[in-house]
């Protein structure tokens, strides 16, 4: 079973039937390195794994003697059509971003922020006619911004970008 925890969590396995299972502990451990190479190699798109939780609920066998590498087979078969039928949230970067402007041109700043899928957390005036504006803007729309901002503030506006945390594209 699959869960999404909250952000920042990274990976919780649960294996509650540890005991109630009549497995063999290789078997077990089979199961355990299984869980742990999946959960390695990451998503079925190649993204890694974070925030999730794994619950193994049972294991069980009809086989005279199990065999360890039916076990890991078996429960990376299992794990990979779990993560396909639950599906996945690609988390990209976002990064706080922090512009020291001229108070006549907040609002050119603000809407190119906006334009760039920026959401402003904070606008003050710093007095001297400069204001601060702030805004948390996805990593990949900061790549070209120190230009940008050049050219709309005729240089007269600095900032500083710093990384802040991860939030689905």
């Amino acid at each position: 079973m699959l869960e999404p925890l909250p952000p920042g969590t990274g990976i919780q396995v649960d294996f509650p039937c540890r005991e109630s299972a009549a497995l063999p502990p290789d078997c077990l451990q089979a199961i355990e390195q299984a869980v742990d190479e999946v959960v390695t190699a990451g998503s079925p798109s190649g993204y890694p794994m974070t925030d999730t939780r794994i619950t193994v609920l049972e294991g069980s066998t009809t086989q005279a003697e199990p065999s360890e590498p039916a076990f890991l087979t078996a429960t990376r078969n299992a794990l990979g059509d779990a993560l396909a039928q639950a599906g996945e949230v690609v988390l990209e970067p976002v990064m706080r971003i922090e512009v020291s402007v001229p108070q006549g041109q907040v609002g050119a700043v603000m809407s190119d922020l906006t334009a760039r899928r920026g959401r402003i957390e904070q606008h003050d005036s710093l007095g001297l006619g400069d204001a601060r504006v702030v805004a948390m803007v996805p990593l990949a729309e900061v790549l070209s911004y120190a230009s940008s901002l050049r050219s709309l503030t005729g240089g007269r506006a600095e900032f500083t970008a710093e990384p802040a945390c991860y939030r689905p594209r």
